[in-house]
């Protein structure tokens, strides 16, 4: 419940902001005058499903249950464009990195690239995997391709350019980024069972099969020479995505086990650290280069 508690508050302040009809912005003069200035904010008239941060820091947007997007002012709270392109509640939004553009994913099945601040739909695709909905979306790091996760075992991936679609499996219950597949874009992971991964290389066709525990989540490195994989077992693992071979194993706790968790795991922006998180042991940041653990964030017993 102590780990929730952030969220928990986080949800109900944006709930209550961005939901919100009307805004005053007061201004003091210099002889104490006031001046109340009343701005009308259509803001959204169902709870916030969805968050991300423009890469300016100025900006972010809001999806909700009531199917649309807005984005708002950091600055001053005002909403700045309101897109309503999608027919059910918005699951994710992800920004491009120039932030000229915003990717989005519906639990009507589709899939938008909405222009800012235009508002004009520049990509949409219908996903069409049956009995399933898309619940993350996110451009690859190079943004050449779109990578789409859904409630199930799928991962997606397009490519804006030619629109080849490659089909993967990821396993259930993985959230899926821009680290999903390698800075290229060229090299993929798939889940086969509860033993094997495969690392798949567009260029060359090859699929490397690698023996694995119950693996449960990934990231590939911002080089993408190297590959992180966590297990349900509560361990981590990474390896060289060339040959296969492991590097570092990573064990938060000798001592606590678990057979059926869902750690997380991802590299920091330059690659020298892996952050790794379980309800059991919080989060571990670990240096890449030495495989050994540099700090413990949180913890159960100090959050």
């Amino acid at each position: 419940m102590q780990h929730n508690l952030p969220k928990i508050i986080f949800s109900i302040f944006a709930y209550f902001i961005l939901s919100i009809n009307f805004s005053s912005f007061y201004n003091q003069s210099e002889d104490a005058n006031r001046v109340v200035q009343t701005v009308i904010q259509k803001g959204h008239v169902q709870p916030v499903s969805a968050i991300a941060y423009h890469p300016s820091g100025n900006y972010f947007a809001s999806g909700s249950m009531d199917h649309t997007i807005k984005v708002w002012d950091i600055n001053s709270g005002k909403q700045i464009l309101s897109v309503n392109i999608h027919t059910g509640t918005v699951n994710h939004l992800s920004f491009s990195k120039d932030g000229n553009q915003i990717l989005s994913s519906g639990m009507d099945n589709m899939i938008y690239i909405t222009e800012i601040p235009s508002g004009k739909t520049v990509f949409k695709y219908n996903f069409k995997i049956k009995n399933a909905i898309p619940i993350n979306a996110s451009f690859s790091i190079d943004e050449s391709k779109i990578i789409i996760g859904d409630n199930k075992d799928k991962l997606l991936i397009i490519d804006r350019q030619s629109h080849q679609e490659t089909l993967l499996n990821k396993g259930y219950s993985i959230f899926t980024h821009e680290k999903s597949i390698s800075p290229d874009g060229n090299t993929f992971l798939e889940f086969v069972n509860y033993k094997n991964v495969n690392l798949i290389s567009t260029l060359t066709n090859d699929t490397l099969v690698l023996d694995f525990d119950k693996a449960n989540n990934f990231s590939f490195s911002p080089d993408g020479k190297t590959i992180a994989i966590a297990s349900t077992k509560l361990f981590a693992k990474i390896l060289d995505v060339k040959t296969g071979k492991e590097i570092h194993t990573l064990i938060p706790n000798e001592e606590k086990k678990c057979d059926g968790c869902n750690p997380k795991i991802t590299f920091s922006i330059d690659g020298k650290s892996l952050a790794m998180w379980d309800k059991h042991n919080g989060l571990s940041i670990w240096d890449t280069n030495s495989g050994k653990k540099t700090n413990q964030v949180l913890t159960k017993n100090n959050s």
